[in-house]
This record gives C-alpha cells, structure tokens and sequence, in this order.
C-alpha cells in the first residue's frame, strides 16, 4: 500500500511504473508520509531520549529490531548538531 501512495503522492501511474525505478525522492516522499500520517512529530517533539527513540521504532518497526544501535547512532547526530 505504501508504494502505490508514494507513486499517486508523485504524480505516477502505479499501472505503469516499476517499483525498482523509483529514486531516493520517492523513498523520502514514503518516509514523509508515513510519519506525517502517524503523527510522529508529536512524540519526536518530546526529545531525543531512549524513551522517545524506542516509541518511535515500535511504530515505524512494529518492535525493537535495531534499537540499541539506532539509540547510539540518533544520539551521535544530535550531538553534531548542538
């Protein structure tokens, strides 16, 4: 279902478009999608901490796979931007 919004969001026809065609722009208008419909700006807005990191992989992952490498990388990135 993701990839057929992506393609409708893009302008495509999903009739007539392979999946593996599709860039990194369409990857990044799912991925806004997908967030944007489940509200995640509204618990990432509660700040980088464990307890923020680990909702937000449960929604996007449906569990945990990852998640202490996820922690360190997300805490990295936040550290570079302060």
């Amino acid at each position: 279902m993701y990839w057929e919004v992506t393609v409708i969001t893009a302008g495509l026809d999903p009739a007539n478009t392979d999946p593996m065609s599709l860039t990194n722009e369409y990857a990044l208008i799912s991925a806004a999608w997908f967030w944007g419909g489940r509200n995640l700006n509204a618990t990432a807005y509660a700040g980088i901490d464990t307890a923020t990191i680990t909702k937000i992989t449960k929604v996007i992952n449906g569990g945990t796979n990852g998640l202490d490498d996820r922690i360190v990388k997300i805490q990295k990135y936040f550290d570079l931007l302060a």
